[in-house]
């Protein structure tokens, strides 16, 4: 792991050729007397450049680290828009529930004073009435079309 120059070898004995050979690290002053770190393979003498390497790692580790971080921010957003739709869904829904029940009032109200009537009831009295039945129908008709969407969107 620790060359005798006191540098850490981050992947000694954790990089493998593709025959499971593993690497370890080692330094050396070539004739430029630059110290250079590689990672080597003592059967077939390959070697990488361990400063290379090790920075591509951390920089995609950093990267990777920062990216997962968004993706949380991301979620947690999207999470929230989320349950500020399902409240105004929730909303909606009670709304139209209330509205419904409205609805059959009037109409069972219209019903009985038609069954009231009996036979001395004027036309136009019976029309006006057969024509809130059929408003009441056509509200009923869109809350409930109205519902079946929003259930959709859950």
């Amino acid at each position: 792991m620790r060359s005798f120059w006191g540098r850490v070898f981050l992947f000694t004995g954790l990089l493998e050729n593709q025959k499971g050979a593993t690497f370890s690290g080692t330094s050396c002053i070539p004739n430029n007397k630059v110290k250079k770190s590689y990672y080597i393979e003592s059967k077939s003498k390959t070697r990488i450049d361990a400063d290379k390497l090790e920075e591509k790692v951390l920089k995609s580790l950093c990267y990777t680290l920062e990216t997962e971080s968004e993706l949380e921010k991301h979620s947690k957003n999207l999470s929230e828009v989320k349950v500020q739709k399902i409240s105004a869904i929730d909303a909606e829904i009670k709304l139209l529930k209330v509205e419904l029940k409205e609805n059959e009032k009037k109409e069972s109200e219209i019903i009985q004073g038609l069954a009231g009537l009996g036979s001395n009831a004027q036309a136009l009295t019976i029309q006006f009435l057969n024509d809130q039945i059929g408003k009441v129908t056509t509200s009923k008709k869109l809350c409930g079309e109205r519902l079946e969407e929003l259930s959709q969107e859950l």
